[in-house]
């Protein structure tokens, strides 16, 4: 009996070996059902079953590198900070007031300002932003809470949520939580203002935005919905003074972006500018 065991099993290994060199593989599934069935349960008996097609995780990167500098030699004297949206750098004179939060990366960036008399001592910003060749989709975000997502929302963070986008050429800007029920929450809206190669230059203060292109067209809105810098009470989150700027991307993250800002410079300032 074990002679003859011993003889099945050896045409059994050596039929598998010839099969195998021939490429035949469903035939050597069926000479060895119970071999083919132990190496398959081999493979995945470690893995769950969701994810026995998938890589495994990679390691999440324990520090965000530093993006490449700008010498502030480079950046103009009266410019305190400036972001470069082709080669992803950054220069800042005035770190305590403006801080890079996302980017550059990829051509997008988050920038915020804390425009706190007390700390920072500054209360107002000019946002200068040169445009390139191409416009497309999301290119400007600016806004008064840290989730801000473009439309006026920022998942309910801050009452005082109100932000000011450029889609396409379009700007828009839409106020806060506070703006009245049955009142549209969009305090104005201008077409064709980001235009290929053109600059554009935002001035905000608390309650206050005043905007203007180098081909003629500007414009200004003041409203209590609108960028709350003076600490005012917020309902949904802590009172603060910050704006935040999101380059090519919503303020929240890049599920919203688009192209079209290749540089942007900052000035902050202690008077209305």
């Amino acid at each position: 009996m074990r002679l003859q065991k011993a003889r099945v099993l050896t045409f059994c290994i050596m039929a598998t070996v010839f099969l195998l060199w021939t490429g035949n593989l469903s035939r050597v599934q069926a000479v060895t059902p119970e071999l083919n069935r132990t190496f398959e349960k081999s493979i995945v008996s470690d893995q769950p079953e969701s994810d026995q097609f998938c890589l495994p995780p990679q390691p999440e990167p324990t520090e965000m590198s530093a993006p490449a500098e700008i010498p502030l030699d480079e950046i103009p004297a009266d410019i305190d900070c400036e972001i470069d949206l082709i080669k992803n750098r950054f220069g800042n004179r005035k770190p305590d007031a403006i801080k890079l939060i996302e980017g550059p990366c990829a051509g997008k960036a988050v920038i915020k300002l804390t425009l706190d008399p007390k700390t920072t001592e500054f209360t107002k910003a000019r946002i200068e932003i040169l445009y390139g060749k191409q416009i497309d989709s999301w290119s400007l975000n600016i806004g008064d809470s840290r989730s801000n997502n473009g439309y006026g929302g920022d998942s309910a963070d801050q009452t005082h949520d109100s932000e000011a986008q450029i889609i396409g050429a379009d700007l828009t800007i839409i106020g806060d939580d506070c703006v009245p029920e049955g009142t549209s929450k969009v305090l104005a809206s201008m077409t064709g203002l980001a235009e290929p190669g053109a600059t554009l230059v935002f001035d905000l203060a608390n309650n206050r935005l005043a905007w203007r292109n180098d081909k003629g067209l500007d414009g200004e809105v003041k409203s209590p919905y609108l960028f709350c810098l003076d600490g005012q009470e917020d309902k949904e989150g802590p009172v603060n003074y910050d704006i935040f700027v999101g380059l090519n991307q919503v303020v929240n993250g890049t599920y919203r972006s688009g192209c079209g800002a290749i540089r942007t410079r900052i000035k902050l300032l202690h008077t209305s500018p």
